[in-house]
C-alpha cells in the first residue's frame, strides 16, 4: 500500500443501488465535493453491497421489492452482532470473507474519511477505521433509525430531522455525534423559477404535476398522466428507470397534448422544480428532492417498512398524501389542483422539512475534521 497523498484528502462514500435513495445521496456528496473542493479531495464512490457483498446485494434487491427485511439492527459491533444474529445473511456474508474484501477495499483507497449512505457500511467501516486512522461517518437516508445497524464508534451520524437524532441517542448514540443535516441531494437542486423551467421544457405555464416512474412500475402508470389531462391538468412524466416502459407507454401518451414524457435526457431535479406537485413512490430521490424544493408530494404503493414510515412521517407533517391506488392519485392531485390553499400549506410543510444545503452541511462538517 502507497502512502497517503499529502495534497490531497481522499473521501471514499459508501453507496447502494437496490433501492431507495441511497445511490441519489451518495450522487449528491460526490457531486458537492467535486464542484466546490476537487483541488483539495479526491472522491470514489463505492456500492458496497455489490462490491464486497454481491449474494446480499442480490437478496437486498429482492426483499426491497418484496418488502422484506434482513438486514441486522441495533446499536453493536460486528462480533456483538455475529453473537446476536447468526444467521443474518448480512452477518453470515460478513463473517465468511466480507468483512475481508471490505479491508482490503478500504485499504487500496486508503481513504481519510468513509461516508456511508447505508447502515450497514457504516457500521463495518467504524469498525475498521480506528485501524486504519480514518474518520468515519453515517448519512442515514430514512426519517426513521428503527432497524439500522449502528456502531458504538461511528464517528458522525447526519440525519433528516430531529426526530431521527432523537431516536439514535435513545439507541445508546452520543448525542454529540449527531447532527440534523437534511438528507443530502444533487447541489443543482434550487428553489424553482417554476415560468423559465417550464418553458425550457416546453411546457405551457400552468398548474404542472411531475409524475416520477420508477423501475417496477407499470404500464397503467399512463392512465394516471391521461385521466389527469383530461381534467386539465399538465403533467410531465418521468421515466427514471424504466426505459421500456417509457416505449411501451409513448404513443398512447402523445394524444394528449397536455402530457409531455421525458427521460433521462432530463435531470430529476429539472422536472420536480417545474411542478406544483410531484407524483410518485416514496424511494429514490424524489422525498429528498422534493422537500429540498419545497413541492408537495403524493405518494403512491409504498413497501412496508422502511418506504411505509418514510410517508407516514412526511404525511403527519403535511408534506405528502398517501394515494391508495392509481384511481386515487388522480382523484387527490384534482382536488389539490382547485384547492390551492390545501396546496399551500403542504408547500409549506414541505419547505419546513427541506434542507437544500444538506450535502454542503455533510461535506464541509467532514472535511472540517480533516484539516
Amino acid at each position: 500500500m502507497s502512502p497517503r497523498r499529502a495534497d490531497k484528502k481522499r473521501v471514499l462514500i459508501f453507496s447502494a443501488s437496490y433501492g431507495g435513495s441511497h445511490a441519489g445521496v451518495a450522487d449528491g456528496l460526490a457531486r458537492y465535493l467535486r464542484a466546490n473542493h476537487a483541488t483539495r479531495t479526491e472522491v470514489r464512490v463505492v456500492d458496497f453491497l455489490e462490491h464486497f457483498m454481491p449474494n446480499v446485494n442480490v437478496l437486498a434487491k429482492f426483499g426491497y421489492q418484496q418488502s422484506l427485511r434482513f438486514f441486522p439492527s441495533g446499536c453493536a459491533t460486528a462480533s456483538q452482532m455475529e453473537g446476536r444474529e447468526p444467521d443474518n445473511p448480512v452477518v453470515h456474508e460478513l463473517s465468511t470473507g466480507g468483512l475481508d474484501r471490505v479491508q482490503n477495499g478500504i485499504e487500496t483507497f486508503d481513504p481519510h474519511a468513509v461516508i456511508s449512505v447505508l447502515p450497514v457500511a457504516a457500521a463495518i467501516s467504524s469498525e475498521l477505521a480506528p485501524a486504519r486512522g480514518f474518520f468515519s461517518a453515517a448519512v442515514l437516508t430514512d426519517l426513521s433509525a428503527k432497524g439500522a445497524w449502528l456502531h458504538p464508534k461511528t464517528n458522525a451520524h447526519f440525519v433528516a430531522t430531529k426526530e431521527v437524532s432523537d431516536q439514535l441517542v435513545l439507541s445508546g448514540v452520543e448525542w454529540d455525534r449527531v447532527t440534523v443535516s437534511g438528507l443530502p441531494i444533487a447541489e443543482t437542486a434550487v428553489a424553482p423559477k417554476r415560468e423559465m423551467q417550464r418553458k425550457a421544457l416546453g411546457l405551457a405555464d400552468r398548474f404542472t404535476v411531475s409524475l416520477i416512474v420508477l423501475a417496477g412500475a407499470g404500464p397503467e402508470i399512463a392512465d394516471i398522466a391521461l385521466e389527469l389531462a383530461k381534467s386539465g391538468i399538465q403533467v410531465a412524466i418521468s421515466f427514471e428507470g424504466s426505459p421500456r416502459l417509457s416505449r411501451q407507454v409513448s404513443t398512447a401518451l402523445k394524444a394528449s397534448g397536455l402530457v409531455r414524457a421525458f427521460g433521462r435526457e432530463r435531470g430529476l431535479d429539472e422536472l420536480v422544480g417545474v411542478a406544483d406537485l410531484v407524483v410518485g413512490r416514496a424511494g429514490g430521490s424524489i422525498v429528498p428532492l422534493g422537500l429540498s424544493l419545497g413541492v408537495p408530494l403524493i405518494l403512491y404503493n409504498p413497501v412496508p417498512g422502511e418506504e411505509r414510515g418514510n410517508v407516514d412521517f412526511l404525511v403527519n407533517c403535511g408534506a405528502a398524501l398517501l394515494a391508495r391506488d392509481e384511481e386515487d392519485v388522480a382523484e387527490k392531485v384534482r382536488f389539490l389542483s382547485t384547492h390551492s390553499t390545501r396546496l399551500e400549506q403542504m408547500a409549506a410543510g414541505s419547505r419546513g422539512l427541506g434542507r437544500s444545503d444538506a450535502a454542503k452541511t455533510v461535506c464541509e462538517r467532514v472535511l472540517a475534521v480533516l484539516d
